[in-house]
């Protein structure tokens, strides 16, 4: 008779060549004529799964040794394939994982599956079994903490020199008046000084006229 286990279904019983001989799970046979080899075969099926779970190397080793643990709540079925520990899941059940630092300037760097693909990044996290899985943490060096660069100040090239054009965009000298254009005050002293030219010759002009007049 055969017995299935858990999340497994009998299919057959074959003899010592690979030929099937009864799909019955109990079934007679006679072994006084001669001795028989039988093999129950048994496949999945699909109401339990298998999730193995790994802890990644130590990006810091020279040896391929774990940067880290892992731990499996939410499971109690295991069995060892010869290389891994495989938690046999029911089918839809959640099962909670969590890394383990234990590596020396190292981090948690989230869980990956078989192919590579970010399943989480929380170094504690569930996860929903609807198939056979492969998850691995992966453990990664710590980053260098950041340090803000003192910011140098800009100094002139010539800062003593005054620059025309920077507060004056048109030109002109350090008053703020612009180059080609004279001042009122100017103007005004230059008028005065014409007008007491014309005077002066008027006066004299008027003195010789006086002066023919009375010879």
């Amino acid at each position: 008779t055969a017995f299935p286990e858990n999340g497994y279904r009998f299919v057959c019983w074959q003899d010592e060549s690979g030929e099937e001989v009864s799909k019955a799970e109990s079934y007679s046979i006679d072994v006084e004529d001669q001795s028989r080899e039988l093999m129950a075969v048994f496949e999945p099926d699909g109401s339990v799964h298998s999730l193995v779970v790994n802890a990644g190397p130590n990006p810091l080793a020279e040896t391929e040794e774990p940067g880290g643990a892992v731990h499996v709540d939410g499971c109690d079925r295991t069995v060892f394939d010869g290389k891994n520990t495989v938690y046999r899941v029911n089918d839809q059940d959640t099962v909670t994982l969590t890394a383990i630092v234990t590596g020396e300037g190292l981090c948690f760097g989230g869980w990956i599956d078989d192919s590579g693909e970010l399943v989480s990044e929380e170094r504690i996290t569930n996860i929903a079994v609807t198939e056979d899985m492969e998850l691995t943490a992966v453990f990664e060096k710590m980053p260098d903490p950041d340090f803000d660069e003192p910011v140098e100040p800009v100094v002139p090239d010539d800062p003593g020199k005054d620059d025309p054009g920077k507060d004056n965009p048109g030109g002109g000298n350090s008053t703020g008046e612009k180059a080609g254009k004279v001042k009122t005050g100017d103007t005004a002293d230059m008028a005065v000084f014409v007008i007491l030219i014309l005077l002066s010759v008027a006066v004299i002009l008027e003195i010789r006229r006086r002066k023919i007049e009375i010879h």
